[in-house]
Formats: structure tokens, sequence, C-alpha cells
């Protein structure tokens, strides 16, 4: 009979089973994922009425903004990796 899987088997925290432990290279990642949004955003910097003419977007334009949101939810994923928490504001009394 073969065994039986939780899925907890597949879930696994920081450090648990990946082959850095450390971290050292999901810092490293994290890093170069900020340095990659800098050349993400030099288009619309540079060429922004050549991205939005007036109108919706270009195509240009809509790629540009799509590899800033997967490299955002990259950096994120990479945060909460390395232990980065949501805490709610408190109220000012």
């Amino acid at each position: 009979m073969p065994e039986q899987v939780s899925s907890n088997d597949f879930v696994s925290g920081p450090g648990e089973g990946q082959d850095d432990p450390t971290g050292r290279f999901l810092k490293t990642g994290l890093v170069l994922m900020a340095g990659a949004m800098v050349g993400f955003l030099a288009p619309l910097a540079l060429f922004f009425t050549d991205m939005f003419p007036g109108g919706p977007p270009t195509l240009e334009a809509q790629y540009i903004l799509k590899d800033i949101v997967l490299a955002t939810a990259a950096m994120v994923i990479a945060a909460r990796a390395l232990g980065a928490r949501m805490v709610a504001a408190r109220e000012a009394v």
C-alpha cells in the first residue's frame, strides 16, 4: 500500500527543505531583482510620451507594466521567505 502524503509535506517554511537554508542566495536574488526594477522603470521614465501617446498605453507600455508587477510580486514573495511580516498599524489614541 502506498504511503499517505499530506498537504503539509509540500509546504515548507523558511529554511526547511531548501537548498540554501541560510537565505544567502535568496538575499542575493532579492538585490538583483531590485536592480532589475531600475531597468524595468527606465523606459517609462525615458520614453513616457512614446509609451502613452495620449490614449491607452501601447503594447510596449503594457509589457513593461507587466514586468513591474511580476518583479514586485517576486520581491514580496522573497521578502516573505526572509521573514518579513505584515503588521497591522496601531491607531493613535
